[in-house]
């Protein structure tokens, strides 16, 4: 008999085989498990939903669910991550969907729909959250460190601790345990906090930031930004979502659009509110 379960932290080393359905040796099994067994908090143990044939598990569907405190409110996030059923059980994978869409109170965010269930996802009322990325070239002239007087880096996150307020060390403390980067740059009595993975783009690898706490102080910094990330990541190019940094004149920079844009589904929240933090880019190094 055909039914779909709540997916729990127990369930992990039985829904585990599928994913190789998704034929990616990048990700590892240790990342894979980590969708199960994530380092934040949560007030569910819910990892998802598993479609079962009897007691066997034939389909997928990750949650990954975090707390965050955005415009004053506390806010629920459930990021979906992992869609798969095996091949002979693909009519039934629409019941996962059904599962999703019937959770309530949250914002859900979708950073990577497949291009065939983008159209899917629309039908069933998500948003566009990001339809373009922002890219930073390499510069031909580097700016004086003059400008950057009176600002100081670091990335070593136990430095970096000390000088975050609350909220920003409980994102630091939650992303610690993951393999994302952390930049510090602080000057003036202020700072910008920012979170970064290395990821490959289609012929390039890139710096990806998905997480900056102040944009004046970025842009002021940007060249010390360059140059440290290139030291972390060897690479040149940076990236991040146009909406974290719309309305921002960034030189030597261009947009490009998502193949396939990025979805989410809200009646609280702004594309501009929501950052790449406790998701699967994170856990899955995408």
């Amino acid at each position: 008999m055909i039914r779909v379960d709540e997916a729990t932290r127990a369930d992990c080393e039985q829904v585990l085989p599928l994913f190789a359905g998704f034929n990616n040796p990048k990700i590892t099994p240790a990342q894979w498990r980590s969708l199960f067994h994530y380092s934040w908090p949560s007030a569910t143990d819910a990892r998802g939903f598993v479609l079962r044939d009897g007691e066997r598990a034939v389909g997928f569907f990750g949650t990954i669910w975090s707390e965050r405190e955005i415009g004053g409110r506390r806010e629920r996030m459930c990021n979906l991550s992992s869609w798969i059923t095996l091949p002979e059980y693909r009519n039934q994978s629409l019941l996962l969907l059904k599962s999703v869409m019937a959770l309530g109170d949250c914002t859900i965010t979708c950073h990577s729909p497949a291009a065939a269930l983008y159209p899917l996802y629309r039908r069933f009322g998500f948003q566009d959250l990001e339809t373009r990325l922002r890219i930073l070239l390499p510069r031909p002239a580097w700016q004086s460190p003059a400008d950057w007087l009176g600002y100081s880096s670091s990335s070593d996150p136990a430095v970096i601790a000390g000088h975050l307020n609350e909220a920003d060390r409980g994102v630091l403390e939650a992303h610690r345990a993951h393999a994302c980067g952390h930049l510090l740059i602080r000057g003036g009595g202020s700072y910008c906090y920012l979170i970064h993975t290395k990821t490959k783009g289609k012929r390039y690898h890139f710096s990806h930031l998905h997480y900056l706490s102040d944009r004046h102080i970025f842009l002021r910094n940007l060249d010390r930004i360059r140059l440290r990330l290139l030291l972390a990541n060897a690479t040149p190019l940076i990236m991040i979502d146009s909406r974290l940094v719309a309305g921002l004149d960034i030189p030597h920079s261009r947009e490009v659009p998502l193949g396939i844009p990025h979805v989410y589904r809200s009646a609280t929240l702004a594309p501009a509110q929501i950052d790449n933090l406790y998701s699967e880019l994170i856990l899955l190094e995408l």
